[in-house]
């Protein structure tokens, strides 16, 4: 499941496809994340912007960037509007875990999770 902004470039992309790649960030993406997400797509493409280097992966060859904790290739199953927002829920058709450590935001901060 995925919360998007509705009206914003993600809602219209993946209302037209039907699909989206969840990516979770790995913990080297603290700065990145950031970046990425207070800057719209609209206008900028954000891989060359912030020069992500990034793989090809999934079904559809969906860019994945270098260092991610893992991805799903998710179809979408249904969607609902909730105050501003459109919730996606997507069943995933492919997935991988690269082992890296996961980028996890909590109390307004990013945090990398390790083995204990």
């Amino acid at each position: 499941m995925v919360s998007v902004a509705k009206d914003h470039l993600t809602e219209q992309l993946i209302n037209q496809s039907g699909r989206f790649i969840l990516v979770i960030a790995g913990e080297a993406h603290r700065q990145l994340a950031m970046q990425v997400g207070s800057t719209k797509g609209e206008s900028v493409n954000k891989f060359e912007k912030f020069s992500i280097a990034a793989k090809t992966a999934g079904p559809d060859g969906a860019l994945i960037p270098q260092g991610a904790a893992a991805w799903m290739a998710c179809e979408v199953e249904s969607s609902q509007d909730i105050k501003g927002y459109r919730i996606f829920i997507g069943r995933v058709v492919d997935q991988h875990d690269t082992g890296r450590p996961p980028l996890v935001w909590q109390k307004d901060k990013y945090f990398g999770l390790k083995p204990v």
